[in-house]
């Protein structure tokens, strides 16, 4: 199959065209020069860790060098399939830090022990919020410890505004039962 002369000085035809550079037999997937290794024929380029070494697995124009990608982003095995960055790990107390703040902030309305959790959601969200940002996106889970820290701020501050009212009622239980022993 021969197709006719492009414009563009750097085609040098189409890779399926037997007189294509690097082109070979025309099994299964294939029509890339100098494809190796792939099962059912030549097909696609190998990126590293796949049946070859040819790098970067998409065709090299002209004055084109292979892409290797950032540190942490895997190198693209096939043409025509986006490269997607690497998700960094979660902060290892992530998880911790959400579960504690949401625990303290929904058990607050069945009973008021799960509010003396507030206090620890807060306190390590702060820190790993902290930790997060001088990882300079080494590591995630941002959005689970803000969680947990907002949590943990509101059912502090609902810990204190419930001690303050148990603080009242009782000086109110002692004044009323001072005046009731004072009237007889």
């Amino acid at each position: 199959m021969s197709y006719p002369p492009q414009d563009n000085p750097f085609d040098k035809g189409h890779p399926a065209d037997p007189g294509y550079p690097g082109a070979t037999g025309m099994s299964g997937d294939q029509g890339y020069p100098g494809a190796t290794g792939m099962p059912g024929g030549q097909g696609y380029p190998a990126g590293p860790g796949l049946h070859g070494d040819q790098g970067y697995g998409g065709y090299q124009g002209p004055g084109q060098q292979a892409f290797s990608g950032p540190q942490g982003y895997p190198q693209q095995a096939y043409p025509g399939y986006p490269v997607y960055p690497v998700r960094p790990p979660d902060h290892p107390s992530a998880t911790t830090i959400m579960v504690l703040g949401i625990v303290s902030l929904v058990g607050a309305f069945t009973c008021a022990l799960p509010l003396l959790l507030g206090p620890f959601a807060w306190n390590m969200g702060a820190k790993a919020r902290r930790e997060i940002a001088e990882a300079n996106g080494a590591l995630g889970g941002y959005g689970q410890v803000q969680a947990g820290y907002i949590c943990g701020i509101i059912s502090t501050v609902l810990l204190g505004l419930t001690i303050v009212g148990f603080v009242i009622f009782f000086i109110v239980l002692m004044i009323g039962g001072l005046a009731s022993t004072a009237a007889y």
